[in-house]
């Protein structure tokens, strides 16, 4: 398999994309910006069947244990875990897949946690 890196910050830079036309909007500063966004970003790591490290990415919570990633980044992985950035950061196992969109390279995965570990970013539509 390909070993292939992602740097976490890039979920941080997309969710940014997603979240700036709210905060333009209600005038926020991209500081504030970030970091209300960043708690909401995680870092999702593949393993191969051996136990190695196969591949990370990034993702970003988009519901209570909902991660949304990159679909190449869990292609082929024999299992896989989500890293929160809070603190000193948490690892959490996927329980699986709650849905995919081949065509757009988007994985939405399951992740065993509590609901209340999961960062949200709250955005507000007109």
């Amino acid at each position: 398999m390909l070993n292939r890196k992602l740097p976490p910050w890039l979920a941080l830079v997309a969710l940014f994309f997603f979240a700036a036309a709210t905060a333009r909007a209600e005038g926020e500063s991209l500081p504030e910006l970030i970091r209300r966004v960043k708690p909401s970003v995680v870092s999702v790591i593949t393993y191969n069947a051996k136990g190695e490290v196969a591949l990370t990415g990034s993702g970003f919570f988009i519901g209570p244990g909902q991660v949304l990633t990159n679909l190449h980044v869990i292609e082929g992985a024999h299992h896989v875990e989500v890293r929160t950035f809070e603190g000193k950061g948490k690892t959490y196992p996927v329980a699986g897949l709650t849905s995919v969109d081949e065509d757009g390279d988007l994985a939405v995965l399951g992740v065993e946690m509590p609901a209340e570990r999961a960062s949200i970013v709250e955005t507000t539509t007109n």
